[in-house]
C-alpha cells in the first residue's frame, strides 16, 4: 500500500477516491503540458508524454518516475508532473540528501540558472516561484513521512501499554489464585480432615451397626472430598503457572461404575441409563461426573419426593447427560433444606463451555426440572 492510499488516520482509502485523485492529477498534468507557449515540437511532445505516463510509477518506484519526468520539465513545460513525483519521492521516506538533490533538479528545471539576472525584481519573483514549486512539495512529503512514523510509534506505544496492562491483570489473577489455594488448604482441608477423624472414631466406638455404617460413609466421603480438594488445588496452581485451568488432563476419570456408585451413595431412588464407553475423553467423563454430582445435590436440596431419571447417552459426536426430577410444591421442601449459593449450575455451564459444550437447566413442558449437559467427544 502506498502513502497515497491511506488517509490521515492510517485507514485504506476507498478505491473510487484513489482512482478519482489519480485521474484528476493526470488530467492536470496533461493540461499543464498542453498549455505551453507556442506550438509544441516533436521533442516537447515526446518528453511530455513520457512524463505523464511515468506518473503512476511514483507509487512503487518514485525515483524511477522522477528520472522520467525530469526531461519533460527541462525540455517542455510538464511542471505538474514533476511536482507530483517530487512529493512522492519525499513521502516515500527517502534519505534527506536524495530529497534535497531532487529539489535542486526541480528548482533548476523551473528556472534555468542562466536566465537569472542579478539584482532584478523579476529575478526575485523567479527565485520565489522556483522555491515554492520545488521546496513546497518536498516539505509536504517529508511532513507526511514524519507523521506516518509518529503514528507508527504511537501505535507501538499503545500496544506496549496494553500488553503491560494485560500482564498486570494476569499477575493479579495469579496472586489471587495462589491465595485461594492457600486458603482452601488451610481452612477447608483442616475441617474436612477433622470430620474424617471424628467419623472414623465413631465408626470404631459406636455399638450401633447403623451408626457405624453412617460413620463409614461420612469418612469415605470426607476422604474423597480431601482427594478432590487436592486435585482442585493442583488445578489452581497449574492455572497460576499457565494462565488457565488444566481441565484437559484430570488426575482421574470417572467410569460408568463410578456414576452408578455415586447414584447409589446419594440414597436417591433413581432410574439410570448409563452409556459411557471407556474411550470417552477423560476430561469429558470428569465433567459429566461433576454434572451428575451437582444435580444429585440439588435433588436432595430442592426436589419433591419421587424417582429421578438419569441418563448418559453417547452419540456420534457428543455425550449427553440428562437428570430430570419432579419439582417440590410451593412452600414444600425436603427435610433439612441446605443453603444454596446458586453457583453450582453456573459452574457446570462454565466447565461445559471450556470443553466446547454447553449445560442448560430449567423446567420442561411436563413441569419437571431438567439439567442437560452436552459435551463433544473430541474437543474442538
Amino acid at each position: 500500500m502506498s502513502h497515497r492510499e491511506v488517509d490521515r488516520n492510517g485507514t485504506r482509502l476507498p478505491s473510487w477516491l484513489r482512482w478519482g485523485s489519480e485521474v484528476a492529477v493526470t488530467l492536470a498534468a496533461i493540461v499543464d503540458a498542453a498549455s505551453g507557449s507556442g506550438q509544441l515540437n516533436g521533442l516537447e511532445v515526446g518528453v511530455s508524454v513520457v512524463a505523464i505516463l511515468a506518473m503512476p510509477l511514483r507509487h512503487r518506484w518514485p525515483l524511477v518516475a522522477f528520472a522520467l519526468v525530469l526531461p519533460g520539465l527541462y525540455f517542455a513545460e510538464s511542471g505538474i508532473a514533476a511536482i507530483v513525483v517530487l512529493y512522492a519521492v519525499a513521502a516515500a521516506g527517502r534519505r534527506s540528501w536524495v530529497v534535497a538533490a531532487c529539489v535542486v533538479f526541480v528548482f533548476a528545471g523551473f528556472q534555468p540558472i542562466s536566465s537569472i539576472t542579478p539584482l532584478s525584481r523579476d529575478t526575485l519573483i523567479t527565485v520565489v516561484y522556483g522555491v515554492l514549486f520545488a521546496v513546497g512539495p518536498a516539505a509536504l512529503g517529508m511532513l507526511v513521512t514524519a507523521r506516518r512514523a509518529l503514528r507508527a510509534q504511537m501505535h507501538e506505544l499503545r500496544r506496549a501499554h496494553d500488553n503491560e496492562q494485560h500482564q498486570r491483570v494476569q499477575e493479579a489473577l495469579e496472586l489471587e489464585r495462589a491465595a485461594l489455594a492457600r486458603e482452601m488448604h488451610d481452612v477447608v482441608s483442616n475441617h474436612v480432615s477433622l470430620i474424617a477423624v471424628q467419623a472414623g472414631a465413631l465408626q470404631v466406638a459406636s455399638p450401633d451397626a447403623a451408626a457405624r455404617e453412617i460413620a463409614r460413609t461420612i469418612r469415605q466421603l470426607s476422604a474423597s472430598t480431601l482427594d478432590e480438594l487436592r486435585t482442585m488445588l493442583g488445578v489452581l496452581r497449574s492455572s497460576t503457572a499457565t494462565g488457565r485451568p488444566d481441565l484437559g488432563a484430570p488426575r482421574t476419570a470417572a467410569t460408568a461404575d463410578d456414576f452408578a456408585a455415586l447414584v447409589s451413595a446419594s440414597g436417591i431412588t433413581a432410574t439410570t441409563r448409563l452409556d459411557l464407553p471407556l474411550e470417552t475423553p477423560p476430561a469429558v467423563r470428569r465433567a459429566l461426573y461433576r454434572g451428575l454430582q451437582e444435580s444429585l445435590t440439588n435433588v436432595r436440596k430442592h426436589a419433591a419426593p419421587g424417582p429421578v431419571d438419569i441418563s448418559v447417552d453417547t452419540l456420534k459426536d457428543a455425550v449427553v447427560l440428562v437428570v430430570r426430577n419432579a419439582v417440590a410444591a410451593h412452600g414444600a421442601q425436603p427435610a433439612g433444606p441446605l443453603p444454596s449459593g446458586q453457583y453450582g449450575l453456573l459452574g457446570l455451564a462454565e466447565r461445559a463451555e471450556l470443553l466446547g459444550g454447553f449445560c442448560t437447566s430449567g423446567l420442561t413442558e411436563s413441569g419437571d426440572f431438567e439439567v442437560r449437559m452436552v459435551l463433544p467427544r473430541v474437543r474442538t
